[in-house]
């Protein structure tokens, strides 16, 4: 990080500085500001690689994020009894309004029009009449309850799969391995070295996973 500051730090001098005049970059080194720009270029880059990794650790150590991600896999599976819960709730409520759909249409007796109708918070009287309204509250009923259940089913899936396949580790961003930038100069050369680690979160798996 030092390395790469450095660099940062005496291009960016070089570049508020009177324009295109000799400058010194390095001990034995002279360029123009045009002919410093791809240095620049390349000296940002390589500082933001830095800047983007170091912050993360600055943020959270692997520790603290092992114990954040704990506490997310515990709230999955909290997550995923609530809804096998609803889920359950709302199959039978979709159960129960086909059944009464199906009365209706069929020409249920008034009283039991008027039962239904009541549950739904309807007071029936016409029967005609009551019946179509009722219906039309039944079929209302059934399209909030699909989609409801389509939500919840969507979303125990997705926690299914985070808990059997773990969550893409977020400092690797999945590959498992993190690559690291290191500048060296050899007299008027510099040049990128690029140097491969193992993530310490995920262990080089890409995938933080239940405990």
């Amino acid at each position: 990080m030092e390395t790469s500051t450095r660099l940062f730090t005496n291009v960016i001098s070089l570049s508020i500085s009177s324009e295109f005049k000799p400058l010194t970059l390095f001990s034995n080194s002279f360029l123009t500001i045009s002919s410093a720009i791809p240095l620049l270029n390349l000296a940002m880059q390589l500082y933001l690689k830095f800047i983007i990794v170091e912050n993360l650790y600055d943020m959270m150590s692997v520790e603290e994020l092992r114990i954040e991600y704990k506490r997310r896999f515990e709230e999955y599976r909290r997550k995923k009894v609530e809804l096998e819960h609803k889920i359950r709730l709302l199959r039978d409520d979709k159960e129960k309004i086909e059944r009464y759909i199906e009365e209706v249409r069929k020409g249920a007796p008034k009283l039991r029009i008027e039962e239904i109708g009541k549950e739904f918070g309807v007071e029936i009287r016409d029967t005609f009449v009551g019946r179509m309204m009722l219906l039309r509250l039944l079929r209302e009923s059934m399209r909030r309850v699909d989609a409801e259940l389509r939500d919840a089913e969507r979303e125990l899936r997705r926690i299914d799969e985070c808990l059997r396949d773990g969550i893409t580790c977020p400092v690797c961003r999945g590959l498992g391995r993190l690559t690291k930038s290191r500048i060296e100069r050899m007299e008027r050369i510099v040049k990128e070295v690029l140097e491969v680690e193992e993530c310490p979160l995920c262990g080089g798996s890409g995938k933080i996973r239940d405990c």
